[in-house]
C-alpha cells in the first residue's frame, strides 16, 4: 500500500498545483501593495523579525518573539514592511504544493483541491497578507508534514515540527501528535531531530542566560494578563453560534462538506490532523474565557484546523462516486443541520445571510452527486471554495478597515485640518504609522502599560538583553516609541498633536488626573480624539 501510494504521488500531474500557487502569490503581493490587510499582529511580527535583524543573539532567546521565524524574516524586514510581506506571503504560498504532496501521497485523486481550499481559505489568504504568524504556523505544519511522510528526511521533519510551538503555541499537540505518530518512521531519525532541535536550544539558551531553567523562568507568553488591566473588562470570552459560524467560514466556505468519513479508508496521518482539529476547536473557544496565555477568540487562532479541512474535502470528494453509506448520510445530514443552525444563528443576530448561502450551496453539490452528476457537484463545491475570499472574507477579521475603523478617520482629520499639517504626531493607533508611511512626518507611537509589562516580565535584565531589546525596540515599534516613564505634558514638544484612540488602557499611561488640564481637544468622535497641549500658563 506504501509503495502504491509512493508512486501514485510521483505521478500525480502538478500542473493544477502549480496555477494556484502562482495566482495565490500574485493575488496576495497585489493585496500587500493595497494595504488593505495591515494588522497590529502582523507589524510585531514585522517588528520580532526587525529585533532579531538589530539585536539577533537576545532576539533569539526572546521566546516571545517566535525565534525560528524571526530569524527567517530578519534580513527582508531589515529592508522595510512590503519586503517583509512579500517574504511572508512566499513563505505561506510553501504550504501549498506541501498539502497537495501529503493528499497525493495519502492516496487522494484530487490533490489539487486540497491545495485550492487553503489557498482560498479567506483567513488564510488574509493572515498571509496581513503577516500575522499563523499563516506561518500552518505553513511550517504543512512542510513538517510533508518532509515526514513524502521524503526520506526524517531528522529535518522533527527539527521543524519541534520548532513548531516556538511558532504558534496552539500547534504544539499538532507536533506531540505527529511524531508519536512518526514511531520508528526514518529509523526514528524524527525523534532524533526534534531532540536535537530542543537540546541545542536549550543549552545555547542557558549559556546565554546563565541560567539552566531559562526556558521556564522566561517563557513565550504570560500564563495571566497583567493585573489590574482594564482591556480585559471590556472583553467577554463567551463565544457564540454565529462568531463560530463566521470563523468556520472564514476557514472555508465548504467546511461543512469536510467533516471526517469512512475511517478505515483514510490514512492514519490525516486523522491525526482531525483529531488535533477537534481538540483545537474546542480548546481555543474554552481559552479566551479563562483568559490563559492571553487568548481571544480572534478567528486567526483557530488558522491550524485548516489543512484538516482541506485534507477531509479532498478526500470526501474522492468518495462521491462510492454509494453512501448510512452512517454517512447520517454525518452528512449532520453537517449540514449544524451549518444551517450557525447561519439561522448569524442571520438572528443581523449578520450577512452568507452561512445560509453557503449550506444552500453545499447542499445542492451533495445532491447533485448524489443524483449521479458527480462532477457537476464537485464543480459546484470548487466554485463555492474559490468564491471564499470574495465573500466570506470579514470572519477573517483582518482587514483593516474593519478591525480599525478609527484609522480612517484619523486620516481624514490629518487631511482636512491646516492646523495638524508637519506637526509631531502622538498616538496609541499602532496602524497609523505604517499607514501613514512617513507621509506625515514623525509617529510617535505611545506604548500601553501591558505592552511594557509583557516586555519585562518575559526578559532578563542580568544578562543585558532586556536593556538590550529595549534599545533596539526604541529605534521603531509601531513608529518611535514613547514608553509610560517618558510620557508627560512637559516632556512633549510644544506643537505636538495627540491623536487618541479610545482605549480603557490609555488611562494607565496617560491619567486624567494630569492629562485633562493639559490638552486641548480640537475634534472628537465616539471614537477618536485630536488634541494638543495647552500653552503652558493658559487657564
Amino acid at each position: 500500500m506504501t509503495s502504491t501510494r509512493a508512486t501514485a504521488a510521483l505521478r500525480h500531474p502538478w500542473a493544477p498545483v502549480v496555477a494556484i500557487t502562482v495566482a495565490f502569490v500574485v493575488l496576495a503581493v497585489i493585496e500587500v501593495a493595497r494595504g488593505r490587510f495591515v494588522h497590529d499582529e502582523g507589524l510585531l511580527t514585522y517588528h520580532f523579525a526587525k529585533l532579531a535583524w538589530l539585536e539577533p543573539r537576545a532576539a533569539l532567546f526572546l521566546q516571545k518573539s517566535r525565534p525560528p521565524i524571526s530569524l527567517l524574516y530578519a534580513p527582508a524586514a531589515a529592508l522595510g514592511w512590503h519586503a517583509f510581506a512579500v517574504l511572508h506571503v512566499l513563505v505561506a504560498a510553501a504550504a501549498l504544493p506541501c498539502i497537495a504532496a501529503i493528499a497525493a501521497r495519502l492516496g487522494h485523486g484530487r490533490p489539487a483541491i486540497a491545495t485550492l481550499v487553503l489557498a482560498a481559505s479567506p483567513l488564510f489568504a488574509a493572515a498571509a497578507v496581513a503577516g500575522v504568524s499563523n499563516s506561518d504556523g500552518v505553513a511550517l505544519a504543512c512542510v513538517a508534514t510533508w518532509l515526514l511522510v513524502c521524503t526520506r528526511r526524517g531528522a529535518l521533519a522533527g527539527a521543524l515540527l519541534a520548532a513548531l510551538p516556538w511558532v504558534r503555541a496552539e500547534l504544539a499537540p499538532l507536533s506531540a501528535l505527529l511524531l508519536v505518530a512518526s514511531g520508528t518512521r526514518h529509523g526514528g531519525r524524527a525523534w532524533l531531530g526534534a531532540i536535537a532541535f530542543v537540546v541545542v536550544y536549550a543549552l545555547l539558551g542557558a549559556l546565554e542566560h546563565r541560567d539552566v531553567l531559562w526556558l521556564v523562568h522566561y517563557p513565550p507568553a504570560l500564563t495571566e494578563p497583567m493585573a489590574d488591566n482594564p482591556y480585559w473588562a471590556h472583553h467577554d470570552g463567551r463565544v457564540d453560534a454565529a462568531s463560530i459560524g463566521a470563523t468556520l467560514l472564514a476557514l472555508t466556505p465548504a467546511w461543512m462538506l469536510a467533516i471526517p468519513l469512512r475511517r478505515g479508508r483514510i490514512a492514519r496521518e490525516q486523522w491525526l490532523w482531525w483529531s488535533f482539529a477537534a481538540f483545537e476547536l474546542g480548546v481555543l473557544l474554552a481559552l479566551p474565557r479563562w483568559r490563559v496565555f492571553n487568548f481571544d477568540l480572534s478567528p486567526r487562532y483557530l488558522l491550524g484546523v485548516l489543512p484538516a479541512l482541506a485534507l477531509a474535502l479532498s478526500s470526501n470528494l474522492q468518495a462521491w462516486p462510492e454509494p453512501p453509506r448510512v452512517a454517512t448520510r447520517v454525518v452528512e445530514t449532520l453537517a449540514l443541520a449544524g451549518a444551517l443552525a450557525l447561519g439561522w444563528a448569524a442571520a438572528m443576530a443581523g449578520q450577512p445571510l452568507g452561512g445560509l448561502v453557503a449550506t444552500a450551496v453545499a447542499a445542492t453539490a451533495l445532491a447533485t452527486a448524489r443524483a449521479g452528476f458527480v462532477r457537476v457537484g464537485i464543480a459546484i463545491v470548487t466554485l463555492l471554495v474559490i468564491v471564499g475570499p470574495l465573500g466570506f472574507a470579514d470572519g477573517a477579521r483582518l482587514r483593516r478597515d474593519h478591525e480599525s475603523p478609527e484609522i480612517a478617520e484619523l486620516l481624514a482629520r490629518l487631511r482636512e485640518d491646516p492646523r495638524l499639517a508637519g506637526r509631531p504626531l502622538y498616538t496609541n493607533a499602532p496602524l497609523l504609522s505604517a499607514t501613514l508611511a512617513g507621509r506625515h512626518g514623525e509617529v510617535h507611537y505611545i506604548v500601553q502599560a501591558d505592552q511594557l509589562h509583557e516586555l519585562v516580565a518575559l526578559t532578563n535584565p542580568d544578562n543585558g538583553q532586556r536593556q538590550r531589546l529595549l534599545a533596539a525596540i526604541a529605534r521603531d515599534f509601531y513608529g518611535t516609541p514613547v514608553f509610560p516613564d517618558a510620557l508627560a505634558p512637559e516632556l512633549l514638544p510644544s506643537d505636538a498633536v495627540l491623536l487618541l484612540v479610545d482605549d480603557p488602557r490609555l488611562s494607565l499611561v496617560m491619567p486624567a488626573a494630569i492629562w485633562d488640564d493639559a490638552l486641548v481637544t480640537l475634534s472628537a468622535s465616539g471614537r477618536v480624539r485630536v488634541a494638543e497641549l495647552r500653552p503652558r500658563g493658559a487657564p
